[in-house]
């Protein structure tokens, strides 16, 4: 199945409404992606857990380092009320799209770019 995108919204000097509560649902069978084409240089994800349970975030690296490396994938918990907010994610370093995969869909998500 083909993961589920989560729209991303420009951070500016105006400035941007947060609703920290709202985020889209996580899509735990097929996973999420922020495309990475025309968002600017680096985006930012809040993660809000509304469950009562910890759950984990994972944001999916593109397998290597420019040495060649296996990088491995970013793996955060989110504590049952949690709201976090990770990044940057420099969007040079990922191909087409940032991948997340979640362990439930009480993880509601949010993107931000810059």
């Amino acid at each position: 199945m083909a993961r589920t995108a989560i729209a991303a919204t420009q951070i500016t000097l105006a400035g941007i409404t947060l609703n920290v509560a709202g985020g889209s649902a996580a899509d735990v069978a097929n996973g999420n992606y922020i495309s990475t084409d025309n968002n600017g240089t680096s985006l930012f994800v809040l993660a809000n857990n509304t469950g009562g349970s910890p759950y984990t975030v994972t944001f999916v690296t593109p397998g290597t380092s420019p040495g060649g490396y296996a990088v491995s994938d970013e793996v955060k918990t989110l504590a049952a009320g949690d709201i976090k907010l990770y990044g940057p994610f420099p969007l040079a370093d990922f191909t087409k799209q940032l991948q997340i995969d979640t362990q439930n869909a009480a993880v509601k998500l949010s993107a931000f770019w810059i």
